[in-house]
This record gives C-alpha cells, sequence and structure tokens, in this order.
C-alpha cells in the first residue's frame, strides 16, 4: 500500500514538477538566447565603433596609404616612463587627432606610435588654428595636455577658442573640456 501512495505520490510529483521544469528550462534557454542576442549586439556594437574609430591600436612608424600626415607634438614630459603625443591626420575632408604613445625607436631613431585615441576634428575654417604642445596656458597656467581649435587673431595670444580638449594621459582618451580662461599663444607673433 504503501509503494502504491508511493508510487501516486511519485507520479502526481512528477505531473506537478514537470510543468515547473519546462517553464525553467524555457525561461533558461530564452536568458540564453537573450544573452545570445545581448553578445551579438555588443559584437555588432564593438564592429561599428572599429570602423568608426579604426585606427585605435595602429602600430606605424609612417601613416597608411590614403592619409596625410599634417604634424604632431610630444605632450608634456615622460610620465610614468611613457613618453605621449599628437599626431594631427587628414582622410579626404577629414582632420583628426591621434593620441599616441611612443613604442620603440629603430637604430636610426625613427619612432614607432601606438594609437590609443581618436578624436574627428569639426570642419576647421580658414582662420581656425590648432592650440596645443603646452602652448595653451588654463587660468593663466600652462597645460601641455590641452589642445585646441582657436581663431586666429594679430596678437600674442588666441584668445577666441572655440573647442578645447584634455589628451589625457591617466586615462589615454581625448576629453572635451570648458574654453573658459584658456588662451594659446600665437606661434608666429613677433616673426
Amino acid at each position: 500500500m504503501f509503494r502504491k501512495i508511493d508510487n501516486m505520490l511519485s507520479s502526481k510529483y512528477l505531473i506537478f514538477t514537470f510543468p515547473i521544469l519546462a517553464s525553467i528550462v524555457l525561461v533558461t534557454n530564452s536568458l540564453n538566447i537573450a544573452d545570445a542576442a545581448t553578445k551579438f549586439n555588443d559584437i555588432e556594437v564593438s564592429r561599428w565603433k572599429q570602423k568608426n574609430q579604426s585606427y585605435i591600436g595602429l602600430r606605424y612608424r609612417d601613416v597608411p596609404k590614403g592619409l596625410k600626415d599634417l604634424g604632431g607634438w610630444i605632450v608634456g614630459e615622460t610620465q610614468a616612463g611613457i613618453e605621449y603625443a599628437i599626431a594631427r591626420v587628414q582622410k579626404g575632408n577629414q582632420d583628426m587627432l591621434w593620441f599616441e604613445i611612443l613604442v620603440s625607436r629603430d637604430s636610426k631613431g625613427t619612432p614607432t606610435f601606438l594609437v590609443i585615441d581618436v578624436l574627428k576634428l569639426p570642419k576647421l575654417n580658414k582662420i581656425d588654428q590648432i592650440g596645443h604642445g603646452g602652448s595653451c596656458l588654463r587660468n593663466k597656467v600652462r597645460d601641455p595636455e590641452i589642445v585646441t581649435i582657436a581663431e586666429y587673431q594679430d596678437a600674442e595670444y588666441w584668445r577666441k577658442i572655440k573647442k578645447a580638449w584634455r589628451s589625457n594621459r591617466n586615462s589615454g582618451q581625448f576629453e572635451e573640456i570648458s574654453t573658459r580662461n584658456i588662451i594659446c599663444e600665437n606661434p608666429g607673433w613677433g616673426v
């Protein structure tokens, strides 16, 4: 009798638990499907970011074919053994700044750089200038990390700053900052 009741309880238990187990399996599978969809979307977003910022991670001595090197500068003193630099590069009508680190120098002293961030500059007017390389001051203090777009003025300092960024050596990224209290030396002044 106990076996019969035990078997009946087992049957009822199975009948009762089967829908719960099926629900758990379905929920688990749907979570896995949702996770897979999220991962797929993350991969697609990552691919889009890579296409948009395709130069991040690039190691180079000379800029790749199809790009024009418009010069560059060192960002302050070596920090924690790392030398940071910025290159101004043009692709067609698009001007970019590449935030980079010096990776090595060959036997002739030619540097190899690694691009760690890319800043696509807005369209520049003919009178717009790039302020950089320690020529900019914020609150009257020289700041080698500041990069600006300034309107050219025939004066010792450009005071009409349109945009400003910090090439932050701690984060390895360009960060937009306020233009307030920033001025940049005019390198052609008095020449």
